[in-house]
């Protein structure tokens, strides 16, 4: 190979691996920004999800209750060093929930974050020992020292198929790393996290798909950098 040859081959590797190098370090940037953005919403005591990073700009998807919860969430995540702007794609939801009127009673809903080494569980669910349920279900997958529970049961609240699903959805959230979160509200759900690659990624989504009666939104950030991971 002459002179010409090696050089112009060893600029087309130096060129390839710097590309990779700011793909990787672009990677990382995200990761940290998805992870900061969830800890500061949850900080902020804000049960939200359908945080999704691309670069430094953030988008906020998913149902609100109003207008002024969608416009705290945006002034929240704005506060997170490195983020360059915030996208507001969130729907306000008019309705609890299309499969459980409001006077029908009070609408089950249910919240798990994984923060760090712990697990805290929140929301409200049908009585008759429907929160035990969901506590013995996550004790089975995390340690019961680092699980925090803020379940309440009320009799108003309307039964749903998926509160009796703890075991299988407790598995989603269990194989999603710190800053996963799970939010059910009515009918329809939203998981949130990072996972190692697009094959965890399809089984998460197969798996979540095959409880009953739930409308899912999945943004799941690969590690890998495979394509996909939202949507319904």
């Amino acid at each position: 190979m002459s002179e010409r040859g090696r050089f112009a081959t060893l600029t087309l590797v130096l060129l390839v691996a710097v590309v990779i190098s700011a793909v990787i370090n672009v990677q990382r940037i995200e990761m940290q920004l998805l992870a900061a953005a969830q800890v500061a919403l949850s900080s902020a005591g804000i049960p939200f999800y359908g945080v999704e990073v691309d670069g430094r700009d953030v988008s906020l998807r998913g149902f609100v209750p109003s207008a002024e919860f969608a416009s705290r969430l945006v002034s929240t995540v704005s506060t997170v060093p490195g983020v360059r702007a915030v996208h507001d794609e969130t729907v306000v939801e008019r309705v609890a929930s299309r499969r459980y009127p409001v006077v029908a009673g009070l609408v089950p809903e249910m919240r798990i974050q994984r923060l760090g080494s712990r697990v805290r569980i929140s929301g409200l669910l049908p009585a008759g020992g429907t929160a035990a349920a969901w506590v013995d279900a996550l004790s089975s997958r995390f340690d019961p020292r680092v699980l925090e529970s803020a379940l309440q049961e009320d009799p108003r609240v309307v039964d749903a198929a998926w509160v009796r699903e703890a075991e299988a959805l407790t598995d989603l959230i269990a194989e999603l790393g710190s800053g996963g979160v799970l939010a059910i509200r009515g009918g329809i759900a939203s998981l949130s996290g990072i996972v190692a690659g697009g094959s965890q990624r399809d089984r998460i989504v197969e798996r979540g798909r095959s409880i009953p009666a739930l409308e899912w939104r999945f943004d799941l950030f690969s590690l890998d950098g495979s394509a996909g991971g939202g949507g319904a």
